[in-house]
């Protein structure tokens, strides 16, 4: 990020080009951050939790809170997010839609692309900052 000092979900971002003269595809994979053993298991274990065979109201919510905040705090990129949208889904009473937004800006630097689109949804939908579709 050019300024250290702007937040990320105050980034400038330039507009979508669809004329853009040269374009690389990249897959995601290769932006990621390497993944630590144990907050793996941990993600997978808070998402075999969430199996959609389980009634939303018989599943362990807090435990589930509790493992994918374990794996995020180790920067388990998968986790930071999923965690953002347990915080927006109001999973955790202490938290909501503004720590989701600093969750998923700790993401944006460490340069995960998806975190960019969730942040553009964010704004999309108003989410945890002021809508903004040309933010989105």
């Amino acid at each position: 990020m050019p300024n250290d000092k702007v937040l990320p979900r105050n980034q400038s971002l330039p507009l979508f080009n669809p004329h853009v003269a040269d374009f690389i595809c990249e897959i995601e994979a290769s932006k990621v951050p390497p993944i630590d053993v144990q907050a793996e298991d941990w993600f997978l274990e808070a998402r075999a939790m969430e199996d959609p065979e389980i009634f939303v109201e018989d599943r362990d919510y807090k435990k589930i809170v509790d493992l994918t905040r374990q794996a995020a705090e180790r920067l388990h990129w998968k986790a930071m997010l999923n965690l953002a949208s347990l915080y927006v889904e109001g999973r955790d009473p202490v938290y909501g839609e503004e720590e989701a937004v600093q969750l998923v800006e700790k993401a944006m630097r460490l340069g995960i692309p998806a975190a960019y689109d969730r942040m553009g949804t964010y704004y999309a939908n108003g989410t945890g900052v002021n809508g903004d579709i040309t933010r989105a």
